[in-house]
């Protein structure tokens, strides 16, 4: 049964952890969904007439989704490798495959998708009513990213596509170590996740700081590195998605 799938089983088990995770995640997503309408608030009373444009709004949206992305795996499922609370998800009638697909489900697609979809509607509510200094729906209008048009297309669906696989890497990460560190995970796991940042940054740096391109250059050697972060993220998702899979079909308790 361990690595077998059965749908209805599997559905007795989402919908079990969903009333669960939405006690522990309830709280944290109302208090991001009310963040706008906070500063709005204070916008009014502090700074009047100021305009908040689309773009930023957009992107506070897209930063909250992400944090959210990081957090839910310690916040939902921090006891599974406890040993004392977490033999309960052990003795669950589900398999582990059902258990890793469930926890997937809830990480990857559930709570990042309720709030961004909350907030997508606030926001929306917000440029509607008068006087909250809201300015255009978010995407009325199109990002200007100045790339040359020879590798405009190219370049924004590269963008795209990196920013995708780099979330779902981020929640593999997040997800593995949750089942590695017993205590303090998503600390420990954030610091990790800086210092091999940090040294990327410098390696990139430094490369940069070697090389003597002209401008067309510079864009076609963008887009190859572009395409290579998109097959090294996307190997790193795999790899620690396998890895929490492997952690719980052989967690001990």
């Amino acid at each position: 049964m361990n690595s077998t799938f059965n749908i209805n089983r599997f559905w007795h088990l989402f919908k079990k952890e969903g009333f669960e995770n939405f006690k522990r995640f309830a709280t944290m997503i109302y208090l991001l969904w009310v963040i706008p309408i906070f500063t709005v608030l204070v916008n009014k009373i502090f700074r009047p007439g100021y305009i908040t444009i689309s773009d930023s709004r957009l992107m506070t949206i897209l930063f909250f989704t992400s944090l959210l992305m990081v957090l839910t795996p310690s916040r939902l499922y921090a006891n599974y490798n406890n040993n004392k609370t977490g033999i309960y998800r052990a003795l669950l009638p589900a398999s582990n495959l059902e258990k890793f697909l469930s926890m997937l489900s809830y990480c990857i697609i559930i709570t990042p998708l309720l709030y961004f979809a909350g907030a997508i509607i606030i926001d929306s509510i917000l440029t509607i009513i008068p006087g909250t200094d809201y300015k255009n729906f978010l995407f009325s209008t199109s990002i200007n990213l100045n790339y040359p048009k020879l590798f405009e297309s190219r370049m924004d669906l590269s963008i795209i596509i990196l920013l995708i696989t780099s979330s779902i890497m981020q929640i593999g990460i997040f997800s593995f170590f949750n089942m590695v560190f017993k205590k303090h995970k998503f600390s420990k796991t954030l610091l990790l996740v800086f210092a091999i940042t940090l040294l990327l940054f410098i390696t990139g740096t430094k490369f940069d700081e070697g090389c003597n391109l002209t401008h067309d250059e510079a864009y076609h050697i963008m887009f190859k590195v572009m395409i290579t972060l998109i097959i090294i993220t996307s190997l790193i998702a795999i790899a620690t998605f396998y890895g929490t899979y492997y952690k719980i079909r052989n967690q001990k308790y």
